[in-house]
């Protein structure tokens, strides 16, 4: 998954080592999350590239996220559904 980031801008590090979030050289973070299984014992990958990529955290009813108003032709984050995902991963 770095990887692939790194193509936009080089300059992204994995925040921390196996975690979820990268970092470029201005600051901007970027969280890898996906949708919990919905079967908790389904469990699936959480990592796509090597020991040292980045392994996405998993958001328990992630669905609201995908239902979410969307902003022109582009979909977005209103502040407050960016919030709520920053306190779940924070947690």
């Amino acid at each position: 998954m770095l990887g692939i980031i790194r193509k936009a801008d080089r300059s992204f590090e994995p925040f921390s080592p196996g975690g979820f979030r990268a970092v470029n050289s201005d600051g901007f973070m970027l969280d890898l999350i996906k949708s919990e299984p919905k079967q908790l014992l389904n469990k699936k990958t959480r990592r796509m590239g090597g020991p040292d990529d980045l392994e996405a955290a998993e958001i328990r009813n992630l669905q609201w996220l995908i239902s979410s108003p969307k902003f022109s032709h582009q979909k977005t984050l209103r502040s407050v559904n960016f919030i709520n995902i920053t306190k779940t991963l924070d947690n």
